[in-house]
């Protein structure tokens, strides 16, 4: 949950907020539950260059919390490890962004959209606290071509970096707001969501989760991220009739084909034969050893399908059918249901 104020009276815009999310990672077999909190107070600085670009500027204090609910350990004298812990970051956020987008309809926009981003991430409350400083930069370049009328091709790149001491993931695959259960992958011991006894994985609260229709969560992590989707959306009954309908379901009503792409990886990229998509680490819990199994997998992930999406009770609610390729073979279509745009 987030809120915002805004004062927008002059040429340079001003915003405050705040933002919280919390965070549950569970194993019931294991009895392990631990429980993540993030929470961020920022400011915005926003000066428009022209009519369609603007630079913002946005200083932030972050406090982050962990906390093992295992109550096994709980009612154990003295604690056997760690159970608890806090962060606090001082961070600041640039962004350049141009957008000369026309609204033409719900989900429905013809232009070009840019935004480039740089975060940096500063700890405060360790010794060795540069050794958990970490960077983002992110660049995110959508297009919405109008093709007949109100039927438009919209088309999306994106590439994202985690750098520094200590660089976080990109989580890639499903659907975020997904209504259905949120499975994910396991990635053995490098799992970006592993649990365990006196781990802490804080590092999932600056985890971006990247959408990619046809797979789990998680089916592909790493440090950088490289995308690609394009979506036909169709008006159904608003371009046959040419007219504003009384019925906010039919007029918002779109039958949506679309095709995704996309990787993500740490070290060598998905070019490279080496790359860490092809290299999974399993090892047990107690163990001194750990093998290490190479494969040969295509490290591009992509899927194809159709989907119908309108407004529901106030919510923009969408279904998708996706097939998944995966090797160069295509998989078992998945369903997606979710609240929301794609992008």
């Amino acid at each position: 949950m987030f809120f915002e104020y805004s004062f927008l009276t002059h040429r340079i815009d001003h915003k405050i907020g705040y933002k919280r999310k919390i965070i549950l990672l569970e194993d019931e077999e294991e009895y392990l539950y631990h429980k993540y909190k993030y929470n961020s107070i920022f400011y915005i600085s926003s000066y428009p260059i022209s009519k369609y670009s603007r630079i913002e500027i946005s200083p932030f204090y972050l406090f982050s919390s962990f906390d093992d609910l295992d109550y096994r350990v709980l009612n154990s004298t003295p604690l056997p490890y760690l159970t608890q812990s806090t962060n606090n970051y001082l961070g600041l956020k640039t962004n350049f962004i141009f957008d000369n987008t026309n609204k033409i309809g719900m989900n429905l926009e013809q232009g070009t959209k840019l935004k480039f981003e740089f975060q940096n991430f500063n700890k405060m409350n360790n010794e060795k606290k540069k050794d958990y400083n970490f960077n983002n930069v992110s660049i995110d370049i959508r297009h919405y071509q109008k093709i007949h009328k109100e039927i438009t091709l919209a088309t999306k790149f994106y590439y994202g970096k985690f750098f520094g001491n200590n660089p976080k993931n990109y989580l890639l695959g499903g659907l975020k707001n997904s209504l259905f259960r949120k499975n994910s992958e396991n990635k053995g011991s490098n799992d970006p969501l592993k649990i365990r006894s006196g781990y802490d994985n804080s590092n999932i609260l600056f985890s971006e989760f990247y959408d990619l229709r046809g797979y789990n969560y998680n089916k592909f992590h790493g440090n950088q991220i490289l995308a690609f989707t394009s979506e036909l959306r169709i008006p159904i009954v608003k371009y046959l009739f040419n007219r504003q309908l009384s019925s906010s379901f039919l007029e918002n009503l779109q039958l949506i084909s679309f095709f995704d792409i996309g990787s993500s990886w740490t070290g060598k990229s998905p070019f490279n034969k080496e790359n860490n998509i092809n290299i999974w680490i399993i090892d047990e819990p107690g163990s001194v050893f750990e093998a290490e199994i190479v494969n040969s997998k295509n490290p591009w992930l992509s899927s194809f399908g159709w989907g119908l999406s309108s407004l529901i009770m106030d919510y923009y609610v969408k279904i998708d059918v996706a097939k998944p390729i995966e090797d160069y073979k295509v998989g078992k279509a998945k369903i997606h249901l979710s609240i929301g745009y794609s992008f």
